[in-house]
């Protein structure tokens, strides 16, 4: 299928401004990838374009609505096994004016390039709700934050003298390694990031503001295993529990979508 296509070359000029007003890349040019390539790549230049290198639609589609393939929903078998080029510029007439945000130039490129006829919806997803495990008590490795990093004059300060905190993390951030956490004044809301979750993560602890956090837990080969430990060292040493969930979600639904054609 990919090599009936493979001389397919579109390219064109963009109006400045897309459908409904939106925002759009002055010129793009789309292609199959070359028989035989690989790697995918695709990144925003410094300029306001883009560029992206054998990628999939379902790729381009993430970048564009930043949601996860579990959560683009319908659509064609080949927006997952064919690859493209794409070559995107960003020329305004007034080089003094903001440039449009990434995302939004690559939905109207999505639109007019594929055809893509899509529709944000919420729709029952399953989650990870992260609660209290010990009727509203935490465990030693969870503390509030020792820094107020939602102060910018605090933020500021520790990063120029180079503070700790009392747990040896990063004020204001967080450092993870393979089986371990330390952060410094983050909200619990951001762990479902870095504890490698196959599912959203909410946060319904009811706990509010920052928090310094410190857990470890051992790992193997056996990435099972390995979620098991991470998930008894958050109720030990957190006085957190993950618990199975379904909760309203942004998905977006597939409509229509086409191959792009020469024009």
């Amino acid at each position: 299928m990919r090599a009936g296509i493979a001389s397919l070359i579109v390219a064109g000029v963009i109006a400045a401004v897309g459908a409904q007003g939106q925002p759009a890349f002055t010129v793009a040019s789309v292609r199959p990838s070359a028989p035989g390539e690989r790697g995918m790549f695709a990144a925003p230049r410094p300029d306001g374009g883009f560029s992206a290198r054998h990628a999939t639609v379902f790729y381009l589609l993430n970048m564009a609505y930043g949601l996860p393939p579990n959560r683009i929903l319908g659509g064609p078998d080949w927006m997952d096994t064919e690859f493209f080029d794409v070559e995107a510029k960003y020329d305004p007439a007034d080089p003094s004016a903001p440039v449009p945000r990434m995302e939004l130039m690559l939905q109207t490129l999505l639109r007019q390039r594929f055809a893509l006829d899509a529709a944000m919806e919420k729709r029952d997803r399953p989650v990870y709700a992260l609660r209290l495990a010990r009727d509203g008590q935490r465990a030693p490795g969870l503390q509030p934050a020792e820094f107020d990093c939602a102060n910018p004059d605090v933020l500021k300060k520790v990063r120029e003298t180079g503070a700790t905190t009392k747990n040896g993390g990063p004020p204001c951030g967080i450092r993870n390694g393979r089986g371990s956490i330390l952060a410094g004044a983050v909200r619990l809301a951001v762990l479902g990031g870095f504890i490698g979750l196959d599912r959203p993560l909410q946060d319904q602890t009811g706990l509010t503001g920052l928090f310094d956090i410190t857990l470890t837990w051992p790992v193997g080969a056996d990435p099972i295993a390995d979620q098991s430990a991470m998930i008894t060292a958050l109720q030990e040493q957190l006085g957190l529990k993950l618990e199975a969930a379904t909760a309203p979600l942004d998905v977006l639904v597939i409509k229509s979508i086409s191959r792009p054609t020469a024009n």
